[in-house]
């Protein structure tokens, strides 16, 4: 197994500072590294095509220019590629201008949103937004993430899908769902994270320079260990100095006497993703398989037909106490009383 960090944007954004002014690797070279990569992958996606077709969407950053970028490699390649910028006249950002002269050498077309026809199309390469996305999508740019969406044609998107915030995995108004998602340096946390997870596709992890020669006495604080492309289990960084105290307290309602199962699954999950304390909110008769199976579980009970009022300090006790509550694991659909 091999362990394997996933960054979130900001860290991400400092190794590339890192990378960039003390490694003193240029911008310029990383940006043609990625773009290769990128390109090498859509070719490999497209071997089978006859005369394949790709087009480039790219936003005003250096995503956009990651793409542009990567449009180009394709054409040395025999494949054709067009350019579609959602941002129609300049000023652009300097990378993507810089991307855009050598682009014009090639002569590849550039098409506007309004001339578009996704079904002209074998893949796209959607390079709108990368990791730094931190605001819902609004306006023309949504409806095009929207057309994307709708096309039918397979994606590749660069980085990270465009929508997603590469931290938290959370949708930010409207996202790509990408058949393959080719990321650069280290894997984004909301690569792994749902519901980020399933609109990324095949995640690629290309090597461009960005690595842990760059973390300068900052290690992320999230890794995974890795077997071949599968995912084992997350890890975080923990404190050395830490208790159980520490690591979080979880409380679980769950459980009736006909569903024991369920809650000791539950609290046995919470235990498994790495909790420091658990305790358990169940009926009376659930309180033995608790003790057998899991003893340094607390379990806090109540009986049917208890009055409500003293199931409710019960509750309030732990609710005060725990960091994160997880209920309705065989409830069932009555009340507890």
């Amino acid at each position: 197994m091999k362990k394997e960090y996933l960054v979130s944007a900001q860290e991400m954004q400092q190794y590339d500072r890192n990378t960039i002014e003390k490694i003193q690797i240029p911008s310029c070279v990383l940006m043609e590294r990625a773009a290769y990569a990128v390109a090498m992958e859509a070719r490999e996606f497209l071997k089978e095509k006859e005369n394949p077709r790709v087009l480039v969407v790219a936003g005003n950053g250096n995503n956009g220019a990651d793409g542009v970028c990567a449009g180009r490699i394709l054409k040395e390649y025999g494949i054709e590629a067009q350019i579609c910028l959602l941002k129609t006249e300049p000023p652009y950002k300097e990378e993507l201008q810089r991307q855009l002269d050598i682009a014009e050498y090639y002569h590849i077309k550039k098409v506007t949103p309004k001339e578009i026809c996704f079904s002209g199309y074998d893949l796209i390469l959607d390079a709108i937004f990368g990791v730094g996305l931190n605001r819902e999508i609004t306006g023309p740019t949504r409806e095009m993430i929207e057309r994307i969406e709708n096309a039918g044609v397979p994606v590749l998107s660069v980085d990270i899908p465009s929508g997603i915030d590469s931290t938290t995995g959370k949708v930010l108004g409207c996202k790509v769902t990408a058949d393959i998602t080719v990321t650069f340096g280290f894997y984004k946390r909301g690569q792994w994270l749902y519901p980020g997870r399933v609109h990324c596709g095949k995640v690629v992890k290309a090597k461009i320079g960005i690595n842990e020669t760059g973390f300068f006495e900052n290690k992320p604080d999230m890794f995974t260990y890795m077997q071949g492309d599968g995912e084992i289990s997350f890890q975080t960084t923990r404190d050395p100095m830490g208790n159980k105290g520490t690591f979080g307290k979880v409380f679980v309602i769950a459980g009736r006497k006909a569903t024991t199962g369920a809650a000791v699954l539950c609290a046995s999950s919470a235990l498994r993703s790495g909790c420091g304390m658990t305790a358990v909110f169940t009926e009376k008769e659930n309180k033995d398989a608790f003790l057998c199976s899991m003893p340094e579980i607390m379990v806090e009970t109540y009986t049917p037909g208890e009055e409500e009022h003293a199931i409710s300090e019960k509750l309030q006790k732990w609710l005060d106490w725990s960091d994160c509550v997880v209920i309705g694991c065989g409830l069932m659909r009555d009340t507890l009383a």
